[in-house]
């Protein structure tokens, strides 16, 4: 038999480090929501922002009752969470990041689907926006199968069980149940603690009718540091959770180490070099260019913000499985 859950107020938790540029966008699009701002708190989690983050969030504590800055003395992400989540006055969390823009039903019908299915986690839709040229071509390569390997919180357009979810919305007691997040997990923190939760308290339930903007990275060294340390700790979690990796993901990894491997033993000019990147060029010259209408030029730059993600991305997996798991929490930013 079910338990019956019930609720007084939601908490939304925002991890910040140097946020200011993005910070009042994503609250007010918070404030402005659906959801009674009467049982709404949101909590924003600051690492030491050294630019006016803070006096920024201040401003609106000030406005907004419901609004409160905390510290983070750890700056990195899973210390913020869990510190938030233990101070919140909110039966039902819901995470959130600081560099997104949120639909006016983002909150309630996380909320209430999280009722409606029983789901220990429900999570919604990505859109990906960028700023400028480069940052539309990353934009637009991140929301294609090709870039992020079909994750059904940027492409899906079905409600369904998956395995993961952007951000999340859970009930506070499940999250203190499975120990919060594993503050070793500097990054990728998301699918560690959803392969726990997954395992111990539920199903994890996407829908596509909670939405989102989010900003990404507008340079390709921002994108390659973001990715190679994607990669990195995604290997982490597979060799802590081996199932929760799908064979998908190994793609990217095989593909370096495919290149890596051939350069090591033929010139690059051989054949099998040559025949690998040809093929792996029209895949993806025909995703791109079978896709929604952008101008050429930004689905030409695409492809480079493709190969930098995948090439990245893959070198950074290879590494973390050289590295292994991490054996102490480590201390970093956390944007």
């Amino acid at each position: 038999m079910t338990k019956t859950r019930t609720f007084q107020n939601v908490t939304v938790l925002v991890p910040t480090f140097n946020e200011e540029r993005y910070i009042a966008d994503c609250l007010d699009s918070l404030l402005t929501g659906e959801f009674d701002a009467a049982q709404l708190e949101i909590l924003v989690i600051d690492g030491g922002s050294t630019d006016r983050t803070r006096d920024i969030v201040s401003k609106y504590e000030q406005s907004h009752p419901g609004v409160r800055l905390i510290e983070n003395p750890a700056k990195i992400v899973p210390s913020a969470l869990n510190i938030g989540a233990r101070t919140a006055v909110g039966e039902i969390l819901v995470w959130v990041g600081a560099h997104a823009n949120y639909a006016p039903d983002y909150v309630s019908k996380s909320v209430e689907l999280l009722v409606e299915t029983g789901a220990a986690s429900v999570g919604g839709k990505l859109t990906a926006v960028g700023e400028g040229f480069i940052g539309e071509s990353i934009a637009f390569a991140l929301s294609l199968p090709t870039g992020t390997g079909n994750a059904q919180y940027r492409s899906g357009e079905q409600a369904k069980w998956v395995d993961t979810v952007f951000g999340g919305c859970w009930w506070k007691e499940d999250f203190l149940s499975v120990g919060g997040f594993d503050e070793r997990w500097v990054v990728n923190q998301d699918t560690e603690y959803n392969f726990r939760l997954r395992q111990q308290v539920g199903g994890i339930y996407f829908s596509p009718e909670i939405t989102c903007k989010y900003f990404v990275r507008n340079s390709f060294p921002k994108l390659a540091r973001q990715y190679y340390r994607y990669g990195i700790w995604r290997a982490k979690t597979f060799l802590k959770h081996p199932s929760s990796l799908k064979p998908r993901q190994l793609l990217p990894a095989l593909f370096v180490a495919t290149l890596v491997f051939s350069l090591a033993v033929t010139p690059w000019t051989s054949l099998p070099i040559v025949g690998v990147l040809v093929i792996y060029s029209a895949a993806l010259i025909f995703v791109l260019f079978n896709s929604r209408k952008v101008g050429i030029a930004v689905k030409c730059m695409a492809f480079l913000s493709t190969v930098v993600l995948h090439m990245s991305w893959g070198s950074g997996f290879i590494i973390g499985i050289l590295i292994g798991q991490p054996a102490q929490p480590a201390h970093r930013e956390t944007s």
